[in-house]
């Protein structure tokens, strides 16, 4: 005999229409939980919880409370991801054992220099951190662009 741990509900806020919804199905909630386990990676959450990939997207497209509770737990993983970015930003305090006095050893990782840089030129686009050059070019074109061919530009519509 198979003895199952009861989940408990879980209430979902959703954004759109301001009010708080509850997910109580069992096999829904088993999911949502894996995906908390997991920080939101999909395939050992559905494995966990014995369900289909395909399910899950289901529920995602006929359910908008499960699809609101699973966007939250990406959410929340993304915060973890970003944290853990600036933390290789800042430089990590790690601590080694103790000395022979007993005093914890610390040292500061130094600060990882493409964690800085894949920082700005994911988020730091808009002040100029970016690898492609946008190039703008105005022309004010007087005669046709390819010799023997006879066009007269002011003539040529543009939509």
């Amino acid at each position: 005999m198979k003895l199952e741990r009861r989940l408990e509900p879980i209430e979902v806020y959703m954004r759109e229409t301001d009010e708080v919804c509850i997910i109580d199905n069992p096999k829904k909630l088993s999911v949502i939980y894996a995906l908390i386990s997991t920080k939101g990676i999909l395939t050992p959450a559905c494995k966990a919880a014995n369900t289909s990939h395909t399910t899950h997207y289901r529920w995602i497209n006929e359910d908008p409370v499960y699809k609101e509770a699973v966007d939250s737990i990406k959410e929340v993983a993304l915060d973890y991801v970003e944290s853990k970015l600036f933390e290789l930003i800042d430089g990590v305090r790690v601590e080694q054992g103790e000395d022979d006095e007993g005093e914890p050893i610390v040292y500061k990782e130094r600060p990882q220099t493409a964690a800085v840089i894949f920082y700005l030129k994911t988020l730091g686009q808009h002040r100029g951190y970016i690898e492609k050059q946008h190039v703008q070019m105005d022309a004010n074109i007087k005669q046709a662009p390819f010799p023997g061919i006879n066009l007269d530009v002011e003539d040529i519509e543009v939509e």
